[in-house]
């Protein structure tokens, strides 16, 4: 996933470094930034994934952050697209993040 945000981070607007995640039933998860200039960058990332489909945008750089520290798997635990996402580490309930989700 590091390496996906790092790729698509690259087309990010400037100002706000928004990265759009898509989360759909069918396992995988669209991950896509685009900029004023109107390029785009989309890739998919194999997850699992329950509920409902959600689309959060977050900043990428907040989002490569708690990236940078955990090792191995991660669960991102979320209710709504507007509400903050609690993000750790797979096994591991000492160690939490909290992301609040943007609008683009």
């Amino acid at each position: 996933m590091t390496d996906v945000l790092r790729r698509v981070a690259i087309l990010s607007n400037e100002k706000s470094r928004g990265v759009v995640f898509n989360f759909a039933s069918d396992g995988m998860v669209e991950v896509r930034a685009n900029n004023a200039e109107q390029d785009e960058a989309v890739e998919m990332i194999q997850a699992k994934y329950q509920g409902e489909p959600m689309e959060l945008s977050f900043n990428a750089a907040y989002l490569q952050d708690v990236l940078g520290v955990i090792q191995g798997d991660l669960q991102m635990h979320m209710s709504q697209s507007n509400a903050s996402v609690l993000v750790n580490q797979l096994n591991d309930e000492f160690h939490q993040y909290v992301i609040m989700p943007m609008r683009i």
